[in-house]
This record gives structure tokens, C-alpha cells and sequence, in this order.
């Protein structure tokens, strides 16, 4: 996996694969979606799940147009590093290998990643996000073309566009789906 991990440290240096180290670290590009209307975290009916899928699907389709879908899905771990990659639903042909270790230890971040090479598809990530929804699973998709990070959690998606010029873009036609608040938050 030495292309993913060379290809992130030379776009986000030491930063972890995580949604919030990275929006910490990559503000100026980082854009917050929210899944659902109001801020709502978790959805109580199969039409706020479906929103929160419509979301996810659009926002992912225009983030991996530019790569055809070609992306590395990244699953964070902490603890000591385990060779055998994850099992995640409904992606279980991935081949998964660590790709990212840190390049200093700290206690709250990830002590490696899981990497696979991918093509984004809607219908086969459903499983895993839904585990996202619940807050069962952290995992995020990275644009091989671009970089650009797909960080879905409990209640959004955490993305780090390309640069500010394609996070304003992005921040103009999501605008609807996105906090009112002035931090983005």
C-alpha cells in the first residue's frame, strides 16, 4: 500500500485518516454536510435513513466523478497493528493491507490504517455507512485523482476538497445541507 501512504503523506504530511484530525488540520478546505435536515444526528424513520443515504450518495458521486470512482477506502484503527484487514459489509472482496502508520505516537490518534484500493459504488458502501450511521464504524473514502476525503459519521460527512476554490464550490451547491452555524460545525 506504499502509493496510498506516499500519496497521503505528500498531501496531508502527518495528519491521521480521521474526519476531525483532518478538518482540525486541513481547514481551509474542510466542508461539513449535514445528513440530515436541522442538524438531526440519527434518524428515527426509513425516510430520514433514506435522506441521510441520498446525502451520502450524491455528495460521494460528485467527489469521485473527477477518478471514475477509483478511491482507497481507509479504515482507522487503534491498538497494536493487525495484519488481517477488516471485513466490512457488503465491500468483503476489498484486500485490505495497513497503508498509513503515524510518524509520531499519540495516545488519541490511530496507530495505523487499513487501506484497499476501490471503485466507489452507492449500492456496495451502503452496509458499511450504515454502520457509520450508528456509530459503529469509522471509515473514509479517498479520491485516488484528487485526494479528496469522504469522512461520513453519525450525523454528516467531513470533506477535504481538493483546494479552497473546489471547497467553495462544493459549500455553494450543498449549501442547503450544510450547518447555519459560522463554523461550519
Amino acid at each position: 500500500m506504499r502509493d496510498f501512504a506516499d500519496a497521503w503523506r505528500a498531501h496531508f504530511g502527518d495528519v491521521p485518516p480521521v474526519g476531525w484530525r483532518l478538518r482540525e488540520q486541513a481547514s481551509e478546505r474542510w466542508l461539513r454536510i449535514h445528513g440530515l435536515p436541522g442538524s438531526k444526528r440519527y434518524p428515527e424513520t426509513a425516510a430520514e435513513r433514506a435522506e441521510i443515504h441520498h446525502r451520502h450518495e450524491t455528495l460521494a458521486a460528485e467527489l469521485f466523478a473527477a477518478s471514475e470512482g477509483a478511491c482507497w477506502v481507509v479504515v482507522p484503527a487503534w491498538g497494536a497493528a493487525n495484519e488481517a484487514g477488516p471485513q466490512l459489509p457488503g465491500l468483503a472482496d476489498l484486500r485490505f493491507a495497513i497503508g498509513w502508520r503515524p510518524g509520531h505516537a499519540s495516545e488519541d490518534e490511530p496507530t495505523f490504517a487499513h487501506v484497499a484500493p476501490a471503485r466507489w459504488s452507492a449500492p456496495a458502501t451502503r452496509a458499511a455507512r450504515e454502520l457509520v450511521i450508528e456509530d459503529s464504524l469509522r471509515v473514509l473514502w479517498v479520491a485516488r485523482e484528487t485526494l479528496e476525503v469522504f469522512a461520513p459519521y453519525d450525523g454528516g460527512v467531513d470533506v477535504i476538497a481538493a483546494d479552497v476554490v473546489r471547497r467553495d464550490a462544493l459549500a455553494q451547491r450543498f449549501g442547503s445541507w450544510r450547518s447555519p452555524r459560522p463554523d461550519g460545525l
